[in-house]
This record gives C-alpha cells, sequence and structure tokens, in this order.
C-alpha cells in the first residue's frame, strides 16, 4: 500500500511516486521498471533555461501530504491534489534571475533545511518554521545536496559543507564531472536521489565522477549502495521530488 513518505528526501520504503522534468530515456525505462509513477513538472519558460525542466525548481516536498508548488505550475498542482497532496501555493511565481528563480531551492532531509534562506519563498518559510536551518551562500541549494540520512550527507559545495561539517557527516565532492546543458557543470544532487531506504540512484555513470570512489566508499560506510547506468554521462536533471513509497 503507498504511503506518504515522512521526512522529506528520506524515505524508508521503495519510492513509487515522484516529480520530475525532462529526463534521458535510460533513466525513464529505468523508473518504469521499479514501478516509480512520475508527475510531470512542466518547463518554466521564464527562469534558464538549463534549469527551465528541473523539478527541484518548482516543488518542495516538506514531509507527509504537505508539498509546496510554484504557483504557476496549475496542471502539477491539480495532478498532486488528486494525488490525495495537501498542496500549498508558493507565495510568489517563480521567475527571472537569480536569486529569484531559487525562491524554493531549499534542501530538505529530515528535520534540516539548507539554501539561502533570505531569497526563499515566504509561503515555504512558514511550513518549515520548526526545522534546523543553515543559511548558505549557495543558492541552489537543492542541486548541491544528496543526503543519505538526517545526519549523513554529499555535496560539492563549500559553503554547505562549512555548515554542516559539525551537525553531520559529510562528503565535500569536488564540481566538474555531471553534464547541464549551457553550463560547465551540473550537481551531484540534480544528478542523484534517494530511491529507497538504502539505495542511491545517480542519473548516468557514477564512475565518470572524479571523486566516484570515494562517493561509493561513503555510500558503504553508510550502509548504502549506489544504481548507476554504465557508458551513460552523470545528467544533472534537477533530481526528482520523491513523494510516496511502498
Amino acid at each position: 500500500m503507498r504511503e506518504f513518505i515522512e521526512k522529506p528526501n528520506l524515505p524508508q520504503g521503495a519510492v513509487n511516486l515522484a516529480i520530475s522534468g525532462e529526463m534521458p530515456l535510460f533513466l525513464k525505462n529505468f523508473l518504469e521498471s521499479r514501478n516509480i509513477k512520475i508527475l510531470t513538472c512542466k518547463n518554466n519558460e521564464f527562469i534558464d533555461s538549463a534549469v527551465k525542466s528541473h523539478a527541484d525548481m518548482s516543488a518542495v516536498h516538506i514531509g507527509m501530504d504537505k508539498i509546496i508548488v510554484d504557483k504557476q505550475q496549475q496542471e502539477l498542482i491539480c495532478t498532486l491534489k488528486d494525488e490525495g497532496f495537501n498542496v500549498i501555493n508558493s507565495a510568489d511565481i517563480i521567475s527571472g534571475e537569480y536569486p529569484d528563480d531559487i525562491k524554493l531551492n531549499v534542501a530538505l532531509f529530515g528535520n534540516n533545511a539548507i539554501g539561502a534562506l533570505r531569497y526563499s519563498d515566504s509561503n515555504l518559510m512558514l511550513q518549515i518554521e520548526s526545522f534546523r536551518k543553515y543559511n548558505v551562500k549557495q543558492g541552489y541549494a537543492k542541486c548541491s545536496v544528496l543526503p543519505l540520512s538526517e545526519n549523513a550527507l554529499i555535496t560539492d559545495d563549500e559553503s554547505i559543507y562549512n555548515a554542516l561539517k559539525n551537525a553531520a557527516d559529510i562528503l565535500l565532492v569536488s564540481k566538474g564531472d555531471i553534464s547541464l546543458a549551457g553550463h560547465n557543470y551540473g550537481f551531484i544532487g540534480g544528478a542523484s536521489c534517494k530511491i529507497s531506504r538504502d539505495e542511491i540512484l545517480f542519473f548516468g555513470d557514477l564512475r565518470a565522477h572524479r571523486n566516484s570512489a570515494e562517493i561509493l566508499s561513503f555510500l558503504d560506510k553508510h550502509n548504502h549502495k549506489a544504481v548507476f547506468f554504465e557508458n551513460q554521462p552523470l545528467y544533472d536533471i534537477g533530481g526528482l521530488v520523491t513523494l510516496c513509497e511502498i
């Protein structure tokens, strides 16, 4: 029986419902093989074309049935309501250049919230009032964080690493080996997500990353395993906003 994921980005069962934008065919086929239903996030034509299809720019799962969505994503909002979600519209439309585009790009995991919070949407801030907050320079925080648990995560951003290094076991990896059209590189959080209690899905070949050995060792330390696709570029697609599990 399908259940809402209690703590954002930290499923305890097998994920079977998520939000995503555009993705490569190999990834779509894999998600279908794992019975993970994808709700489509429409392209946001009012932000940088490189991230216009990224779900992490348009939706934030707060936990259980609660989710905040860019209020211009009306089709997605209607679909989420049909799926039983308590949808909270963003206070603002997500549009324009940085930092106006990052209002929902906050990394939540467990009771933790990481982001350039001074730019975050006011309705989002109301919903995470009780969260432990880490205010960092990196505005694309959700793109830059891969959480394994409430106390362990991987990041490719130094400001996030410095903010959390005394509060969690955190692995800092290099930038530069993840594909993002129109930019020199993408980010680790946009190229991966947790798809079960102990599985991390990478959107391409993890071995293409210069720190793949360190990543695999860190996953093993925390009793996680990597799922990846051999001989495929490692893509930043804006992650998956995981919602439900079985």
